[in-house]
């Protein structure tokens, strides 16, 4: 079973920033420097490199699918 990432907040700007669950902790995604990572009570579990370039705009459809790819499964509770 993947975990389950629930995301309740954007910050938008550079870094990206979302916030909010994953299997009930509390969690972070944050895009900078071409680089989506994940971190649970501010331990980084996983950092991908998306862009060569230093770009630190990134839709949340395209975090959301890079996360499914990793084998996350992804509610968007952002309105």
């Amino acid at each position: 079973m993947s975990s389950i990432i629930v995301l309740q907040k954007e910050t938008s700007g550079c870094p990206m920033i979302w916030e909010g669950t994953i299997d009930n902790k509390p969690m972070y995604i944050r895009y900078r420097w071409g680089v989506l990572s994940l971190n649970i009570n501010n331990v980084a579990i996983l950092h991908v490199r998306l862009d060569q370039y230093l770009d630190g705009v990134l839709s949340i459809n395209d975090a959301i699918d890079n996360l499914t790819t990793q084998g996350y499964q992804v509610i968007n509770e952002i309105e």
